[in-house]
């Protein structure tokens, strides 16, 4: 086993630096329940299977993964 931890919930700073967003930012969607986040003891977490399930379900395919799809389903 590696002695290497991955944390499964991250601070603010954190999750804005895995994002690629700001800190104010991140508070922003945050106030307008736009991004999946847990609250400990006051403290607002964000869960890394949360986010990334997040940022599956908000990318917007490319024109040639909609060809690709439509492809599949004929």
């Amino acid at each position: 086993m590696s002695n290497e931890i991955r944390k499964r919930l991250l601070t603010i700073k954190e999750a804005s630096e895995y994002l690629g967003i700001s800190v104010r930012g991140l508070y922003l969607m945050v106030y307008r329940r736009q991004i999946p986040f847990v609250k400990l003891g006051g403290k607002i977490r964000f869960d890394v299977k949360k986010l990334d399930e997040w940022i599956e379900k908000n990318t917007i395919p490319s024109a040639e993964d909609l060809i690709e799809k439509k492809i599949m389903l004929k």
